[in-house]
């Protein structure tokens, strides 16, 4: 009866970590998924994308000591914030856990549609991670590394032009 019982469960395990058959893909459910050297890494339920600001500088002409005119100055990026997200990838955990001591690395984020298509991909340069909370609230199901949240510091974000069809 043991016997039965252990070859039940080795079965059930098998089934259930995808080894049975079909592919596993951990970020199929997340509408939004990181990329580091064009591999995914993370995928996030919600990302809050920061405006960019750009400093406005005043001087006055010369020839003029009544009027200022105006100037644009230095472009400044918020940082970005991925939610409810997780991470199956422990080089980019401990990378992200590192909050900035490591290197900065590039990224690209893409947003996906409920179809799984592209809807829109951020080319992130020169990113590290000022905040980064890998434990939220745990559960026994799953062997993911989960995110509650990480937020990202970066130097540019550029939208990336969609593919034409």
């Amino acid at each position: 009866m043991l016997k039965i019982a252990v070859m039940a469960l080795a079965l059930a395990l098998a089934a259930s970590s995808g080894a049975a058959g079909g592919r596993y893909d951990p970020y199929k459910s997340y509408r939004f998924v990181l990329y580091r050297n064009g591999r995914p890494v993370a995928g996030a339920n919600q990302v809050d994308l920061p405006a960019a600001k750009g400093d406005v500088v005043d001087y006055r002409a010369g020839g003029d000591p009544g009027l200022f005119r105006k100037s644009p100055g230095r472009n400044k990026f918020g940082q970005i914030t991925l939610k409810r997200g997780v991470t199956q990838d422990s080089g980019f955990a401990n990378w992200a856990a590192g909050a900035g001591a490591g290197p900065h690395a590039s990224l690209r984020l893409k947003a996906f549609d409920s179809a799984g298509r592209v809807q829109a991909s951020y080319a992130l340069t020169n990113c590290w991670t000022p905040e980064h909370n890998a434990l939220p609230p745990l559960s026994a199901k799953g062997g993911a590394i989960a995110i509650e949240h990480i937020k990202l510091a970066c130097e540019t974000i550029v939208l990336a032009p969609r593919p034409r069809r």
